[in-house]
């Protein structure tokens, strides 16, 4: 296939053909391209393979079969009313950047209100992790 998955050009593209622009990762014929939203040069589905791409057309479509049961209506019956908080992903290099200094440094330029969720000291597996900023409301999150 030449299709890719793309939440940021979903409603503008139509169809995005996962060789061309406006796609950043390289992908080969074989592969799916299921683009991180966060990352754009990141491809989600890099690493997934002939079982794993049959599970995922499996369980959609377990979950099209369920929407077109009526599906819909029960989804709006357990969905929550939580009030939705927007996030801001940032990549820290955990050897470079301690705690104290991420928070540091957000007191100084960050003046909206916000929870920090940042990677726990024992994980070390990667050089580069993810820490998050979590927002209110999409007008606190933009004005960082």
């Amino acid at each position: 296939s030449t299709r890719a998955v793309s939440v940021r050009l979903a409603m503008t593209q139509g169809i995005v053909n996962k060789f061309g622009p406006p796609l950043f990762a390289p992908v080969s014929k074989d592969m799916w391209f299921i683009e991180d939203p966060f990352d754009l040069r990141h491809n989600l589905s890099s690493n997934c393979g002939k079982e794993g791409r049959a599970r995922i057309l499996a369980q959609m479509a377990e979950a099209l079969r369920l929407l077109e049961e009526g599906g819909l209506p029960k989804f709006h019956g357990i969905r929550s009313d939580t009030t939705t908080k927007f996030m801001l992903k940032c990549r820290i290099h955990i050897e470079k950047v301690s705690l104290d200094d991420f928070r540091a440094t957000l007191a100084r330029n960050v003046r909206e209100p916000m929870r920090l969720h940042y990677p726990a000291a024992g994980s070390r597996t990667r050089e580069v992790a993810d820490a998050f900023l979590i927002f209110e409301s999409k007008e606190s999150q933009r004005k960082v």
